[in-house]
């Protein structure tokens, strides 16, 4: 593979990105010459405000892509998030081309200011707490979205707390518990 900082990391064999990449198989001393053309990756960027309009500092910003899992619409994080900067901005890039959904969520330390915690739900672009009212953004090889502006939106959050039961009526040990929206939608950090 060859990857270069700002450019989309390219596999032997890949025609296209997240397509499966070839295996060379090599003799002994035998020598293969590899090429490969590097194509800069996209970018999105703007900025995040709260509901007064005043910028958010310290929120993440995560890009998400609709994939099936067991016969199921669900988002799979794409990409490497950012975090706001004082003035609210942010740029999420080397994206490979393709359709995505653009989450905020708001960051929190706890008292130690050592850990750092989700707070609250998402607001996807351009400013709702519903996927179903999530503007999809299409990028294209190299494109840069620009000036990408919303609200964070004041959501309260839930708590939901049960036990997982075995057939038995016993409690399932060791069990892990991964609440989705209606819709398949990313539910929190």
């Amino acid at each position: 593979s060859a990857a270069k900082g700002g450019y989309l990391t390219q596999h032997y064999g890949q025609r296209r990105p997240y397509s499966a990449p070839q295996m060379i198989a090599l003799a002994a001393r035998q020598r293969v010459e590899v090429n490969f053309i590097l194509h800069r990756g996209g970018a999105i960027a703007g900025r995040l405000f709260d509901e007064y309009g005043d910028p958010v500092a310290g929120a993440r910003l995560q890009l998400f892509r609709l994939r099936y899992e067991r016969g199921r619409r669900a988002l799979a994080p794409a990409g490497v998030g950012d975090q706001t900067d004082d003035t609210g901005a942010f740029r999420l890039y080397a994206l490979s081309p393709g359709d995505y959904y653009l989450t905020a969520m708001l960051r929190a330390a706890d008292a130690s200011g050592i850990v750092d915690i989700t707070v609250g739900a998402p607001t996807y672009y351009p400013g709702t707490s519903s996927l179903a009212e999530a503007q999809r953004l299409r990028l294209g090889p190299g494109q840069e979205l620009a000036g990408l502006s919303f609200g964070l939106q004041p959501v309260r959050s839930v708590a939901v707390s049960g036990v997982v039961l075995l057939s038995s009526g016993g409690p399932a040990a060791a069990t892990s518990v991964t609440p989705t929206s209606e819709g398949g939608g990313y539910t929190g950090g």
